[in-house]
Formats: C-alpha cells, sequence, structure tokens
C-alpha cells in the first residue's frame, strides 16, 4: 500500500472512531436489521424472478413488508434509545439479536416466499383451467373469467399474508396487537370516518365478479364512459379509452353500466337514402352485401349468422333510413361495420342508387 492510500485510511479511521464509540447499540441493532431485511429480501427477489418471472404482485408485496421492515426498525430504535423503554446494552443487544431479531427476519422473508408460491401455484391453476385441452364453445370468454378471478385471488392472498406478517412481528417488539385483532383503536375511526363507502364498493366488487357481469378484456360504458377494462377489482374498475385515456371507478359509485361484448356484438348501419327510391333494388343491394361480406375469408370467423335487413328505420318529408345489422364475435363490431360501410357506398355507387343529400 501506498503512503497515500495509508494517510487516507488513518485520517478515515480517526474520523470514524469517535463516532463509533459514541454509538449506541440501538442504532447500530436498527442499522444491522435494516440491512439483514434488505438484503434477504433482495436476494429473494432475484432469485424468485429467475425461476418464475410473474411480477403481478410482486411490487405491491415488496413494497409493503419494506414500509413494514422499516416500521420495525424505528420501533427498535426507539426503545432502543429510550423513548418507552430502558436504554439497550451490548449484552441485551446480542440477545436481541438472536431471539426477537431474527424471528423477525423470518416472518418477512417468509411472507415474501409465501406470497411468491401462491402467486406461482395461482398462475399454475389458471393455466391448467384455461388449457387449450379443456377448451370449450366459450372458451375466450372462459379464460377471461380466470384471469379476472387469478387477479382477485392475488390480491386477497398477498393482503392476508402481508397483514399477518406485519401482526407477527409487530408481537415481536412487545407490541400489544390485541386492539387491531378486536376492531379497537385506529380500525374503530377508520370505520366511523369512512369505512361504509369502501365496504359498498368491496360488495359490489365481489357481486361483479362473481355473476360473472364484467371481465378483464370487455368494452363497457360506465356512468357515460365507455373503455376496454384494463383490470377489474374488489374496489375499482379501470377502463382504457379508445383515445388512451385511463378512467378509474369505484364499484360502489356505478349507476349504470353497460357490456358491449358480452358473448357477443352487433354492428348495426343505418343507411340515408331518397324517398323516392326503389325499396326493392335497395334491399337486393344490401342482401348481395350481406353475401359478399359472408364469403370474405378475412370476415367470416367473425360473424354469428346471416345480415339482418331490419326495414326503415326513419322516415321523413325527404327521406328514409333503412337499417340493417351484423351479428359478431365480441370485440369484432367495429372491424364489421366499418367494412361494410364501404361495402355498402362500393355497391350503392356501382348500383346507381343515391344516397340522400346531408346522408
Amino acid at each position: 500500500m501506498n503512503p497515500y492510500n495509508r494517510m487516507v485510511l488513518a485520517a478515515s479511521a480517526n474520523l470514524i472512531s469517535p463516532v463509533w464509540s459514541q454509538a449506541s447499540p440501538a442504532v447500530v441493532v436498527a442499522a444491522a436489521v435494516a440491512i439483514g431485511l434488505w438484503l434477504a429480501l433482495w436476494g429473494l427477489h432475484r432469485w424468485l424472478r429467475q425461476i418464475a418471472p410473474r411480477p403481478e404482485s410482486l411490487r405491491l408485496t415488496r413494497n409493503v413488508l419494506t414500509l413494514a421492515a422499516a416500521a420495525v426498525v424505528v420501533l427498535v430504535l426507539l426503545r432502543g434509545e429510550g423513548w418507552g423503554a430502558p436504554h439497550i446494552t451490548w449484552r441485551a443487544l446480542s440477545d436481541w439479536a438472536m431471539g426477537p431479531g431474527l424471528h423477525i427476519l423470518f416472518i418477512f422473508v417468509g411472507a415474501f416466499v409465501v406470497v411468491r408460491v401462491t402467486d406461482l401455484l395461482i398462475a399454475r391453476l389458471q393455466h391448467v383451467l384455461a388449457a387449450p385441452e379443456i377448451e370449450t364453445r366459450n372458451w375466450a370468454e372462459r379464460r377471461k373469467r380466470i384471469a379476472t378471478a387469478g387477479r382477485l385471488l392475488r390480491g386477497v392472498a398477498t393482503l392476508v399474508i402481508v397483514g399477518i406478517a406485519i401482526l407477527m412481528a409487530l408481537r415481536e417488539v412487545h407490541v400489544d396487537i390485541t386492539p387491531i385483532l378486536t376492531g379497537a383503536g385506529v380500525i374503530g375511526v377508520a370505520v366511523g370516518l369512512g369505512a361504509q363507502t369502501v365496504v359498498r364498493d368491496l360488495i359490489v366488487g365481489v357481486f361483479l365478479i362473481l355473476e360473472n357481469q364484467i371481465r378483464v378484456g370487455d368494452v363497457i360504458s360506465v356512468n357515460g364512459k365507455t373503455g376496454l377494462v384494463e383490470a377489474l377489482r374488489l374496489r375499482i374498475i379501470v377502463l382504457r379509452a379508445e383515445d388512451g385515456a385511463v378512467h378509474v371507478f369505484h364499484n360502489g359509485s356505478i349507476n349504470e353500466y353497460s357490456n358491449l361484448t358480452k358473448d357477443y356484438s352487433c354492428a348495426v348501419v343505418d343507411v340515408t337514402l331518397p324517398l323516392q327510391v326503389d325499396l326493392a333494388r335497395v334491399h337486393a343491394a344490401l342482401v348481395a352485401i350481406g353475401e359478399e361480406l359472408a364469403a370474405d375469408a378475412q370476415f367470416a370467423g367473425k360473424l354469428k349468422g346471416p345480415l339482418e335487413i331490419l326495414g326503415i328505420e326513419t322516415l321523413t318529408a325527404s327521406t328514409m333510413a333503412v337499417r340493417m345489422r351484423q351479428r359478431t364475435e365480441p370485440m369484432a363490431q367495429w372491424a364489421v361495420d366499418r367494412e361494410l360501410r364501404r361495402k355498402i357506398q362500393e355497391r350503392l355507387q356501382r348500383e346507381q342508387i343515391a344516397f340522400a343529400a346531408g346522408g
């Protein structure tokens, strides 16, 4: 080692020595607990991501456990510095580290492992239930329902496991958890201030999922907003609108909703024509359009039945609107609607049937 490095090390030792000699055991044990928990969670996180990279509940679990570990570290520090307990000695520090400290480490590591294993088991169950070998006529609908139930089950399992881990850790630092378990204290205040709304959200969410009314991947309208269901949780529904906007609704605030992709969808098109048009020619042209659409390989698999000519929908002094409806597979109505309009324009132009002015 050259003289310069030796001088730097000596100066650093002289700087740290007074601080170290005056550091209380509580500070040291708090730092040790924090570092130990962080290293354990970090190592488990890397290992579990390698063997099963499914991060749905990983981020939430890691954040909650990190906050819980930080709370335990703060409690250790406060008790050791004399706020609520006698000052910790080095002998007491050693006893605590080999007793409650080790227990707390095992609790958080164990909770992390249990959450990940639960996540893997749920994912495996989803894979088995949605496997192609048990495909049914409504397999796509079944897969949506399984995915929604899986997300719900993951959230509930993570909440229960993390809650139990936090209560166990609090007991290790001699915090009385009886008021928490009996619903006293903070829980009672929360219920009085606003938990009724939360309970309503949860109840509505449970019925939405159990009754299979809405699933992730459906397109629905909620309180006048339309979008793709990106998340369906016990408390909220998250919609992604066509323009990219994200709409979040509390389940208890839903006054009305419409599922646009439940079982099947419909493309409905009105053709506005002059009052003097020959309806027989129009009807024949529309029937030909339906046959042409059914013969198109790109759209044949998206249709559920023939094109329906419903007849005159509206009638004015100078125009009339003829309505047609094509039943489609879920989510296919918009593509079929655009193709229908294109074929109508081409066919009527070829048949020299004019549209109404402004129609």
